[in-house]
């Protein structure tokens, strides 16, 4: 697989380049519409903190509300090459509490609250009112 089938190495470099100088930015509707011009679905009310990297090669698959809080160096992915190099590409759907230093895989839908230095494996869900955390993360016992 070629990264021009991917997508092009112009236009990946450009989100590249907007990913790096978001993770500089403030929290605020300036990062905001950084990231909605860069093709992901980010409400200007979101919190996304610095550090934070939004996919560049697949940043239309994100989606982040105006209720979420997304933490310090925190990694979403919605692309991801498997070993035997098929593409999987699926949305993110963020609409809850996440912490620092997370990494979210392709698929997972977040309404509840992801822990910090946690790991969300593909096509996970967080519930509303559910608390996630660890490597890989897990539902907390109540």
């Amino acid at each position: 697989m070629e990264l021009k089938e991917i997508c092009s190495p112009i236009r990946l470099g450009y989100r590249w380049i907007v990913v790096k100088i978001c993770t500089w930015l403030p929290p605020g509707r300036l990062k905001n519409s950084l990231y909605r011009h860069m093709g992901a679905d980010v409400s200007s009310g979101a919190w996304i903190s610095p550090g934070v990297i939004i996919d560049p090669v697949f940043p239309e698959g994100v989606h982040i509300s105006d209720d979420a809080f997304i933490g310090w160096d925190t990694k979403i992915f919605t692309h991801m090459v498997t070993p035997d190099r098929n593409l999987i590409k699926e949305p993110v759907i963020i609409d809850g509490f996440v912490g620092g230093d997370c990494t979210i895989e392709p698929g997972c839908k977040i309404f509840g609250t992801l822990g910090a230095h946690s790991y969300l494996r593909r096509g996970k869900v967080v519930g509303m009112d559910e608390y996630w955390y660890g490597i890989p993360a897990k539902e907390a016992e109540k």
